[in-house]
């Protein structure tokens, strides 16, 4: 039900085909419409279902929403169901530097954005530490400081230049007094007395020779850790499959854990299995998924 998966319904209902959307979220649209924040990317709501409503009453699409793959159905229940199966589930989780349980009081970027959108504030005030240097990161950054953060601090353990986030979002978050500690390490966090994190454990970095993302290799300086105090932190430095999505595609699943397509095109070895938008890319922007949306619709249409 988000971009990659709407934009593939349209193409395939435009081409006659039978659709349902499966969405486990209580209304479609996806990431962009319950997590990036509303001055970023306003809500496409009303236009999608007004996209959506005279197939919907041509009764050639059936939505069913608050409906999990893994939890109410199984990929093979649906391959012996239809002639065609597209995953576009995104990325529901974040990654984390904690292995096992999370600490209290540290948050997935993902988590705090959604609840941020609903008009919750999950962080009450208090200094804020948000890990990574993506879109995500500031867009969590720059949420947390209107929110009424004390302080924020964005810390990134490359340079200005490896930052991956767009340098307006990056200038945005300064103009909204966020901090950005550039190279610099997280290396672990510290927890109180009471089970909640109240710092966490950075480095100073130098940058080496580029590594397999093209970007030069950060390499912590020995002797240079140190203990923020924070009463917070948010990690934004990636995303995964949730758990349950991820048991559903493991036969399908690349070594990051992502369903592997063909090389050059958006198949899986199970002829009726095809892949498309954050789940494959592992994440970019919603004009790519939309496009990638619409490009697997055709290969779908092409597979018949």
């Amino acid at each position: 039900g988000g971009p990659a998966g709407i934009a593939a319904s349209i193409r395939l209902l435009e081409h006659g085909h039978e659709v349902r959307i499966i969405e486990k979220s209580d209304r479609l649209g996806g990431t962009p419409e319950t997590v990036i924040p509303d001055m970023r990317l306003s809500s496409s709501e009303d236009e999608v279902s007004a996209i959506l409503k005279p197939a919907i009453d041509a009764r050639r699409l059936t939505v069913s929403l608050n409906t999990a793959l893994g939890k109410d159905m199984t990929l093979e229940s649906l391959t012996s169901e239809y002639d065609a199966v597209l995953l576009a589930v995104g990325l529901g989780r974040a990654t984390s530097m904690s292995d096992g349980a999370r600490i209290d009081g540290v948050y997935d970027a993902l988590e705090y954005l959604k609840a941020a959108k609903a008009g919750e504030d999950m962080l009450g005030g208090g200094s804020v530490a948000v890990v990574g240097g993506g879109n995500t990161a500031m867009d969590c950054a720059g949420t947390a400081a209107r929110l009424g953060a004390k302080d924020v601090y964005l810390i990134y353990r490359r340079s200005f230049q490896e930052m991956p986030a767009w340098p307006e979002e990056r200038d945005a978050v300064l103009a909204e007094g966020v901090h950005l500690m550039i190279l610099t390490q997280p290396v672990g966090y510290v927890a109180g007395d009471d089970g909640r994190v109240c710092g966490i454990r950075v480095a100073r970095t130098e940058l080496s020779e580029p590594d397999e993302s093209g970007r030069r290799r950060p390499v912590v300086v020995e002797g240079t850790e140190t203990v923020m105090k924070v009463d917070a932190v948010i990690e934004a430095i990636g995303q995964e499959l949730g758990s349950e999505s991820a048991e559903e595609v493991t036969v399908l699943a690349s070594p990051q854990g992502r369903p592997l397509a063909k090389s050059g095109s958006f198949a899986t070895d199970n002829e009726k299995v095809f892949c498309a938008g954050d789940i494959m890319s592992g994440g970019t922007t919603v004009v790519q998924s939309v496009r990638e949306g619409m490009d697997a619709a055709d290969a779908i249409m092409a597979s018949f």
